[in-house]
């Protein structure tokens, strides 16, 4: 991925530790980056977006739903002659918000839309990349953040990009979590906040909207929807443990990582996928790392049965 998209998940999750492979500032530049309107990393301040309730008592927020659509639909103008089909996924904590982003993106530009898009929930979005992501925050109550504080599920949502990362949120609501006050503050000092106001950029929709450049002939690729909104054991992987460190970025800094004795599992879509994806060289650790993840995992479960077996009832 983009340093510059790297960056606030190094600091954040791993004390600035994680490496860049050579040149993937350049590898990973992009011609919109080019424009201003459309850096590698951008949190774009959602301020009067409105967070409601929906079915099962998921939330959603209009205001980041249209912000989504125009953001879409403002690169797809502003470079015609790129083609945007399978290029952008769009993330969001909330099945209610994926729902409505789905719903939008079909009334306005039609079926093919949610082919030609990637539309996912974070957890059914692990293990996948995108050239740009869009990650929708929704919180925007006086309730707090909800698990969207969750720092794995936070990692796993900021590093799906390769090469622009567009946060959607309200910043004000957000920064009751202080991991999320943290991003902020920084995204700020370095200037990529954007105050928002809708229509962005200026420009209002319209149904039926033409856009060629995204919706080429593709074929149906029904995306993997996770079951819930927050199963904690899908994001062991995601906490990297000092030798599994000193490997990602052994691998990230030399041409040739070391390999990975363990035999890949046969369906691994519910597994996640470490920040080291940034690289396709560190693909070759994720099966050993796996297994030390599941090692983790049965340990806890373990200590734990074993604490309920000897509990001495009242």
């Amino acid at each position: 991925m983009h340093p510059e998209i790297s960056a606030l998940p190094s600091r954040l999750f791993y004390d600035s530790r994680l490496k860049d492979g050579p040149d993937m500032d350049s590898k990973q530049h992009a011609v919109w980056h080019d424009s201003g309107k459309y850096r590698p990393y951008m949190f774009f301040d959602i301020a009067r977006g409105r967070e409601q309730s929906g079915a099962s008592h998921s939330v959603f927020n209009m205001d980041e739903v249209d912000a989504a659509l125009q953001l879409v639909c403002g690169l797809c103008r502003d470079f015609p002659g790129l083609s945007w089909n399978q290029k952008i996924g769009i993330i969001t904590p909330y099945k209610q918000q994926l729902r409505k982003l789905v719903e939008a993106f079909r009334q306005f530009i039609g079926p093919t839309a949610t082919d030609a898009i990637e539309f996912n929930t974070v957890d059914g979005f692990q293990g996948q990349e995108k050239e740009v992501i869009i990650f929708s925050c929704v919180r925007a109550g006086d309730s707090g953040v909800g698990f969207l504080a969750d720092r794995r599920r936070m990692n796993v949502g900021l590093t799906r990009a390769r090469k622009s990362m567009f946060v959607l949120g309200n910043a004000q609501k957000l920064r009751v979590s202080p991991l999320w006050r943290e991003l902020i503050d920084e995204t700020d000092a370095r200037s990529l906040v954007i105050k928002t106001k809708l229509p962005l950029f200026g420009r209002t929709l319209q149904r039926g909207m033409k856009l060629d450049n995204l919706l080429d002939t593709v074929a149906s690729q029904p995306a993997q929807i996770a079951d819930g909104e927050g199963d904690r054991s899908e994001f062991t992987m995601e906490t990297l443990d000092e030798v599994e460190l000193s490997r990602f970025n052994q691998a990230m800094l030399s041409k040739e990582p070391p390999v990975s004795t363990s035999k890949p599992e046969a369906d691994d879509r519910r597994e996640p996928e470490a920040v080291g994806t940034c690289n396709s060289s560190s693909r070759s650790l994720h099966p050993a790392m796996r297994e030390a993840a599941r090692k983790r995992l049965r340990d806890a479960k373990g200590d734990q049965e074993a604490h309920q077996s000897s509990a001495v009832p009242e």
